[in-house]
């Protein structure tokens, strides 16, 4: 293995675990939230844990679109792996925002689990692939 090869294992690597991590914030985060919206019977304030729930979850879900995105860009060199870093951002937007537009249309009604669909779906999501990826670090 040559010396460039080195290093771009060892950078792939370092990103595969920040998306694993930033996965799993996400999936935390956002399934933490729903958990805390059941326990209260519903009521979804924008205070308290359910709304650092919220903000780590979102925060979560953007890392590892940006983590990703470098991943994804890596095999064309640095700058293509930091442009596509910066191109996963707004990609994990959309997806958030995609999903949320399938769930809402999925589900008639309304109420507070129509409403938090789609983080529940992302976030639970989000934490398998997390655990899964970790799990395969470790057995491989």
């Amino acid at each position: 293995m040559t010396t460039v090869q080195a290093e771009i294992a060892s950078t792939r690597s370092t990103a595969a675990r920040v998306a694993e991590i930033t996965a799993l914030v996400c999936g935390v985060g956002w399934v933490g939230k729903i958990l805390l919206i059941a326990a209260s019977g519903g009521k979804n304030s924008d205070a308290g844990l359910v709304a650092v729930g919220w903000a780590v979850g979102f925060a979560g879900l953007l890392a590892t679109g940006a983590a990703l995105g470098y991943l994804a860009g890596r095999q064309l060199g640095k700058a293509a792996a930091v442009l596509a870093a910066v191109a996963g951002v707004p990609i994990a937007f959309t997806v958030m925002n995609v999903a949320d537009g399938i769930a809402k249309a999925a589900v008639s009604g309304s109420g507070w689990f129509r409403d938090e669909l789609s983080l529940l779906v992302l976030g639970s999501v989000c934490l398998l692939g997390g655990l899964l990826a970790l799990r395969g670090r470790r057995a491989g």
